[in-house]
C-alpha cells in the first residue's frame, strides 16, 4: 500500500519537472515581441523597463492581449501594450500618469 501511495505522489512531481523546461505557448512569445517593438526607446520607454521583455506578464482583456512591462518609474506605473488577438497588431498603449 505504501508503494502505491509513493507512486501516486511521484506522478505529479514527474509531470511538473518534465514541463518545467518547456516554454509556454510560442504565440505568447510573439505577442511579447510585438509589444516590445511598439515601445519607444528612451528614459520613459525601453530604458525604464526592469525585466527582460521575454518575461513580461500577459493577460487577456476583451479581444486583446494586455502585455505588462514593469518599469523603474513607480509613479508612472508599468508600460502596458494592447495587442489584438486576431490580427496580432498593436491596438494601443495604456496611459501612464
Amino acid at each position: 500500500m505504501k508503494k502505491l501511495l509513493y507512486l501516486f505522489l511521484s506522478i505529479p512531481l514527474f509531470i511538473l519537472i518534465s514541463c518545467n523546461g518547456q516554454d509556454e505557448n510560442p504565440n505568447l512569445m510573439k505577442v511579447r515581441e510585438i509589444a516590445w517593438n511598439g515601445i519607444d526607446d528612451g528614459e520613459f520607454g525601453k530604458e525604464s523597463v526592469t525585466i527582460n521583455w521575454r518575461k513580461a506578464n500577459i493577460e487577456v482583456e476583451d479581444d486583446n492581449y494586455k502585455v505588462i512591462f514593469s518599469t523603474t518609474h513607480v509613479t508612472l506605473g508599468p508600460i502596458i501594450v494592447y495587442v489584438d488577438i486576431e490580427t496580432m497588431e498593436i491596438e494601443g498603449l495604456a496611459p501612464r500618469y
